[in-house]
């Protein structure tokens, strides 16, 4: 009989490879993992049939927090606040705050080991605070949207390294990153 499995202990295994993901890269073994979670490894493989569901469930744990984090930011702001100034604050606390998911999540994104439909989500994650906006020349609607994203990406990431460099810099890094990033995506921030 197959033994029952715990909440907690899917929850530790996941917190265990993001953190061991962020520090040696998805290549890292099974049984490191399963040290950091302070189970086997025959119990790490009790949860996760293989290595790649392993990485596929940290891939939607981490997509989870993000979702979650996001709603609470736009839950809790007023009606009349922006929402494209929301999320990217956000995002970038949550990534200051969250080091080893952030490296994970930025490894995961460039692995080609996330499905299709993690793709997808990641893709409506951004859109969940950014307006429909134009085609890129050249581009169709989908491939536009992606352009726009990673731009967004890219400058976000270089606000939170400034930032974890800087901590005391970090409130002007996020305006100075915000704006200039609405301008790279050619808004004109009244969205």
């Amino acid at each position: 009989m197959a033994r029952p499995r715990s909440e907690e202990k899917q929850q530790a295994l996941l917190r265990a490879a993001t953190e061991i993901f962020a520090e040696q890269g998805l290549a890292a073994s099974a049984v490191t993992i399963a040290r950091k979670a302070s189970v086997s490894e025959g119990t790490l493989f009790h949860y996760f049939e293989n290595k790649d569901a392993l990485i596929g469930a940290v891939g939607d744990y981490l997509l989870d927090e993000m979702e979650n984090m996001l709603a609470r930011s736009l839950a809790s702001a007023s009606p009349e606040t922006n929402k494209i100034q929301i999320g990217w604050n956000a995002y970038i606390d949550w990534a200051l705050e969250n080091p080893e998911a952030y490296a994970t999540s930025n490894k995961l994104m460039v692995s080609g080991k996330l499905s299709e439909q993690q793709m997808e989500r990641s893709m409506r994650i951004g859109e969940f605070t950014m307006p429909q906006l134009a085609s890129i020349e050249g581009l169709d609607a989908t491939q536009s949207s992606e352009f726009h994203g990673m731009i967004s990406t890219v400058m976000a990431n270089g606000v939170i390294d400034l930032a974890a460099q800087k901590p005391y810099l970090t409130e002007a890094y996020k305006r100075a990153g915000y704006e200039a990033m609405l301008r790279a995506i050619e808004l004109d921030g009244s969205v």
